[in-house]
C-alpha cells in the first residue's frame, strides 16, 4: 500500500493532520518554519485536552519526529502532515490551502484529491540500451527519482556491443535489462494512478512496451534527445503527449454526462445534489477545477454566497470541498473539467446511481 493509500484508509483516534501553504524562497522559508511550529503548539494543545496521556505522548512524539525530517528547501506551494499515534507522514503539494489543523477519527484528505487531480501529475522513463532514468513530473517541472532503484545501469552494453551483432545484444543483453528497468519501474509505481511517458528511440519503445506489465499505465512514447538530457528537456517533450492524453478523458468522461442528460440521471441543483451525494446517490461529480463556492444553509436548502460571513451560522467555506469529501468517503467517482463546459451547469454536475 502506498503513502497515500494509507493515509486515507487509516481510521484511529487522534488522526492529526496540519495543512500550512508553504514558499520557495530563502526568506519566506523561515516564515515557513515559523507557521509550522505555532500550527504544531496548536495541534498539541489540542492533543493533549481531547486524548490521555498515553495516547498523546505517542502522537506527539510522531508529530516531533515527522517536522524532524522536513527539508523546507524542498517544499512546493504547501505541505501537510498527517500524524497519529501510529505513524507520521508529510506531503508537499503543488496547490494553495488554507492553514488549518483538523483533528479527527480519519485525516483530512481533501487538499490531497484536490491537487492530485487539478495538476498534471506523471512519470517519464527517459530509456536507453545503456541506462533507464525516472522523472516524476508536475505539469511541466520535474524531478530525476535518484532513490533505489532507479536510475539503473547496463554495464555489460558496452563491453557486448563489440562482440555481438545487434540481434544477439536484443536477445542476450537488452531483453534482460529491459525486464530489469520494468521490474524496479512496477515496484516505484504500481499502487498508484499516475500515467508513464517512455522517452526513447521507437525500437527500445517497442521491445519495452511488449515486455512491459505495465501496458495499462503507458500512455506512449517521445523523443530522448538523448541519454543525458536534462530533466526539463525531457519533461517538455513528454507534457505535450500527456495534455493530449488527459484531452481524451476528459472528452470520455464528458460524454458520460451528456448520457446521463439524455437519460435524465443527472442533477445541478446544488441543493438537490448536496442530498443526493448525503444519501449515497452519486456516482460521478463533475467540478470545474479550481472552483470554489461558499454557502449557508437555509430552512434545509444549500444557498450560494459570495464570500465567508465570519461566525455566521450555517456558513460552509467551501461546499464543492465538502461535496467531494463526501464522495470520495462512499468510493465515488470525482472528475475535473478544465475549461468552460460545465459553465451552464453553474460549475457543478452529478450523475446519480440507477
Amino acid at each position: 500500500m502506498d503513502t497515500i493509500e494509507k493515509i486515507k484508509n487509516t481510521k484511529a483516534e487522534g488522526c492529526v493532520t496540519i495543512i500550512m501553504n508553504t514558499h520557495q524562497t530563502r526568506p519566506a522559508i523561515q516564515q515557513d518554519m515559523l507557521t509550522l511550529k505555532n500550527l504544531a503548539k496548536e495541534a498539541e494543545e489540542r492533543v493533549l485536552s481531547l486524548y490521555d496521556s498515553k495516547t498523546a505522548e505517542a502522537i506527539l512524539r510522531q508529530l516531533k519526529n515527522t517536522i524532524n525530517t522536513i527539508d523546507f528547501s524542498r517544499n512546493d506551494k504547501s505541505l501537510i502532515l498527517f500524524i497519529c499515534a501510529e505513524f507520521g507522514h508529510y506531503l508537499s503539494l503543488p496547490t494553495s490551502v488554507k492553514n488549518r489543523v483538523v483533528i479527527d477519527k480519519t485525516f483530512a484528505t481533501r487538499d490531497v484529491y484536490r491537487a492530485m487531480h487539478e495538476t498534471t501529475i506523471y512519470y517519464v522513463l527517459a530509456l536507453s540500451r545503456k541506462q533507464a532514468r525516472l522523472i516524476k513530473a508536475v505539469n511541466d517541472h520535474g524531478e530525476e527519482l535518484k532513490n533505489a532503484p532507479f536510475p539503473l545501469f547496463n554495464p555489460e552494453y558496452n563491453k557486448q556491443k563489440a562482440k555481438l551483432s545487434p540481434d544477439d545484444i536484443e536477445e542476450a543483453l537488452i531483453v534482460e535489462f529491459f525486464n530489469n528497468v520494468d521490474k524496479a519501474l512496477w515496484e516505484v509505481i504500481h499502487n498508484n494512478d499516475l500515467p508513464v511517458v517512455i522517452a526513447s528511440e521507437i525500437r527500445n519503445y517497442n521491445i519495452f512496451s511488449k515486455i512491459s506489465r505495465l501496458k495499462n499505465k503507458i500512455i506512449g512514447r517521445v523523443p530522448l534527445l538523448h541519454e543525458e538530457a536534462k530533466v526539463h528537456q525531457i519533461v517538455a517533450e513528454a507534457r505535450h503527449l500527456v495534455e493530449k492524453n488527459l484531452e481524451k478523458e476528459t472528452k470520455k468522461q464528458l460524454s458520460k454526462l451528456e448520457k446521463a442528460i439524455n437519460n435524465q440521471r443527472f442533477l445541478t441543483d446544488y441543493t438537490e445534489v448536496w442530498n443526493a451525494i448525503q444519501q449515497g446517490r452519486g456516482r460521478t461529480l463533475f467540478v470545474k477545477k479550481g472552483f470554489h463556492q461558499p454557502a449557508v444553509f437555509v430552512n434545509g436548502h444549500v444557498a450560494l454566497i459570495e464570500k465567508v460571513m465570519k461566525d455566521a451560522p450555517l456558513v460552509v467555506e467551501d461546499i464543492i470541498d465538502e461535496m467531494i469529501e463526501k464522495m470520495i468517503n462512499q468510493k465515488g467517482e470525482v472528475v475535473f473539467i478544465d475549461g468552460n463546459q460545465l459553465d451552464r451547469f453553474n460549475e457543478i454536475a452529478l450523475i446519480v446511481k440507477s
